[in-house]
């Protein structure tokens, strides 16, 4: 037999045992009542997801089409995910860590280091517990300097432009990291992004980092999905369904908070949601812009603080005018943070430049 043809036969005997062997692992998958879209022998429903990234509407229309609980297979995988604020509290309420699952998170390790949010049992506990009290209230009130210079360096940015139309996605995340740099470790900027270690806690912390503020975060969480894998049999919906232990589950933040019963016409930018006494009494878990339980983000509120004093330093200073529609600032791609794949653009005119009548 020539040496062309036995490396054929290698192949060919290769090819038979992945595909007996992915064979096997579909035949086994586990299984649920939940609805979700018509599967493929071994793809699943990778073919719906093709067309990559994987954006909101994607999400929306599983949900328009099988409900608030739907599930599909990437391979033999199952995911189920769910949209309401029952079967939200069930899976995240309380102290308890739960499992995120490898299979979710390993593939972050290369992008997002060996940090919270790809880590999970004693690396986890042991990581949460060192960088805590960077974030603890107290400690954050000595963080002003950092947020005022924050602010100063993204106000600096817009007065260059000299009132023509800038992109602001990645200013915001310089101005992220610099501020992070600056309070919680202390240390400059271009320091801080050379040191391997504290960069994993840095990115960690940023790919997690009244009124107006609630309701962006209700229509654009900057964590779209918080994930659990079910160490038992979990009823949902309910008890309308059960996903078995095993199974993979997300819960849809961009989809919990644009529920109609809860958000009545909840695509609409409605700030006087979060009015006192502006709607109806709603559950706890019905609004999770930073997740819940013990993985909730450990920098939320580094991260309203941040937020409320660059807004309230732009705003002083320029008349903001957008430069995208709502369409494009829906084009969100889900990955461990929400994504923008159109670039925030907004013209920002000083206000010492608009007449009288305009500038306040």
């Amino acid at each position: 037999m020539s040496a062309v043809a036995t490396l054929c036969v290698i192949v060919a005997g290769a090819a038979a045992v992945l595909f007996a062997a992915a064979g096997y692992l579909w035949a086994s998958r586990l299984r649920t009542g939940v609805p979700g879209p018509p599967t493929l022998p071994i793809l699943g429903n990778l073919l719906f997801f093709r067309k990559l990234p994987v954006v909101y509407e994607h999400c929306n229309k599983l949900q328009r089409l099988y409900g608030n609980v739907y599930r599909f297979y990437i391979g033999p995988v199952l995911i189920v995910v769910v949209t309401e604020a029952e079967d939200a509290q069930k899976l995240l309420a309380g102290t308890k860590l739960r499992d995120r699952g490898s299979y979710l998170m390993r593939p972050l390790r290369p992008f997002l280091g060996n940090g919270l949010i790809t880590n999970s049992g004693e690396t986890w506990k042991s990581q949460r517990k060192l960088i805590e009290p960077c974030f603890h209230s107290e400690v954050l009130k000595g963080f002003s300097d950092a947020y005022n210079e924050g602010a100063q360096y993204i106000c600096d940015y817009l007065k260059r432009a000299g009132g023509c139309q800038v992109q602001l996605y990645e200013p915001l995340c310089l101005l992220s990291m610099r501020t992070l740099a600056a309070s919680v470790f202390g240390l400059p900027f271009e320091e801080m992004v050379q040191d391997q270690d504290t960069r994993d806690k840095v990115t960690t912390a940023f790919m997690e980092g009244l009124r107006i503020i609630q309701e962006t975060l209700r229509l654009y969480p900057p964590v779209p999905n918080a994930s659990v894998v079910l160490s038992e049999d979990t009823p949902l919906a309910g008890g309308r369904y059960v996903a078995p232990r095993g199974a993979y589950v997300l819960v849809a933040l961009h989809l919990l908070h644009r529920q109609p019963d809860v958000f009545p016409d909840p695509e609409k930018f409605d700030p006087s949601r979060f009015l006192e006494n502006g709607g109806p009494a709603r559950s706890p878990y019905a609004y999770l812009p930073f997740g819940a339980g013990a993985r909730k983000c450990v920098g939320a509120r580094f991260a309203m603080l941040e937020i409320k004093t660059v807004l309230a330093a732009v705003l002083r200073q320029f008349r903001v005018l957008p430069g995208c529609t709502r369409r494009q600032l829906d084009q969100v791609g889900i990955s461990t943070t929400g994504v923008p794949l159109n670039d925030f653009k907004v013209t920002c005119i000083p206000r010492t430049d608009l007449p009288a009548s305009q500038a306040k």
